[in-house]
């Protein structure tokens, strides 16, 4: 599951998937038909999240613009269209893509309207 489906934000339905973002390297392996992938982003990316019962998981406004930053690398695919912008605090996505490159500010900024 990602964090974007957690959230009800994109109408994909991924079953037997997991992401992650982590701080020491990317990796994707399977495990008892399972798909995991995490993700390698810069220490300074690496905030929002929340403790959500049991697990620790990002913002949906931090899972949006992460997904973006990633990729506008090629490093992600997401479909933009199958997404609910609506449902993204902007304010908060103001402050979350501070610490972004540019490419990514700008792209969430066109996406989200803001």
């Amino acid at each position: 599951m990602t964090a974007l489906g957690y959230y009800g934000i994109t109408t994909q339905v991924q079953r037997n998937f997991f992401e992650s973002a982590a701080l020491r390297r990317s990796i994707s392996f399977e495990s008892a038909g399972l798909s995991f992938n995490y993700y390698k982003i810069k220490k300074v990316l690496y905030f929002d999240f929340i403790r959500i019962n049991d697990f620790f998981i990002s913002t949906k406004e931090k899972a949006f613009v992460d997904a973006v930053y990633l990729w506008s690398f090629g490093k992600y695919t997401i479909d933009f269209d199958s997404l609910d912008f609506d449902k993204f605090d902007k304010d908060r996505l103001k402050s979350v893509i501070q610490p972004y490159p540019e490419k990514t500010k700008r792209m969430v900024r066109k996406l989200c309207s803001i």
